[in-house]
């Protein structure tokens, strides 16, 4: 067994803890740090399957997942902090 495969085996389980802190979060702010979080993992993820599939598209899609990612985190934090539900 690779390590790439260990590594996926391994992001699985933390990636759904991931959503149960984003679904049962007690604040908001521990849902946007989730949303982070989640984000950082699936570009970990795309960038694990590109070593391991010797693939060298999923970078790009690993980097475009990682932009969009940090846009998300940036625009719902704007919108928390204009709402004032905080």
């Amino acid at each position: 067994m690779s390590i790439e495969i260990v590594a996926l085996i391994v992001l699985i389980p933390l990636m759904l803890g991931t959503i149960v802190r984003i679904a049962f979060g007690p604040t908001t702010w521990d849902r946007l740090i989730g949303i982070g979080l989640i984000s950082s993992m699936v570009t970990i993820v795309a960038i694990v399957m590109a070593l391991h599939f010797d693939e060298s598209y999923m970078l790009d899609v690993a980097l475009i997942l990682a932009i969009i990612g940090f846009l998300a985190k940036v625009l719902i934090a704007r919108y928390i902090e204009r709402s004032g539900n905080v």
